[in-house]
């Protein structure tokens, strides 16, 4: 008999630039999209919405449970400045877990950056 699973595990992260220096342009923010999008197709989670400041990013993510939340950061962090010349993110990361009932009230938050 196979066990039935169903998981539903969505993050709200927040992470800056380094010393938040006001570097993500709107057409950096469209690169940091394209390649956050790619990173987590490639890793099995979901990108749901990412968006920003000039000195931070807001990512509304969902994964599997083998995802540790640093793990998904590293990811997304390490891809981005490798792929975009200039982008250095701070260490460290804001992150909050997201229910059902809060998810479209979170996406509108974010999407609203």
């Amino acid at each position: 008999m196979t066990a039935h699973i169903y998981k539903d595990i969505v993050y709200h992260i927040v992470f800056t630039t380094k010393h938040r220096t006001g570097v993500i342009t709107t057409q950096m923010m469209r690169r940091i999209r394209e390649l956050f999008n790619e990173n987590a197709a490639r890793h099995g989670f979901t990108i749901h919405i990412t968006h920003g400041r000039t000195d931070h990013v807001h990512v509304l993510v969902s994964a599997p449970p083998k995802w540790s939340v640093s793990d998904i950061v590293k990811n997304l962090k390490g891809y981005s400045s490798f792929k975009i010349p200039g982008l250095y993110w701070q260490r460290g990361y804001g992150v909050f877990t997201v229910d059902r009932d809060s998810f479209d009230r979170v996406f509108k938050y974010i999407k609203n950056q």
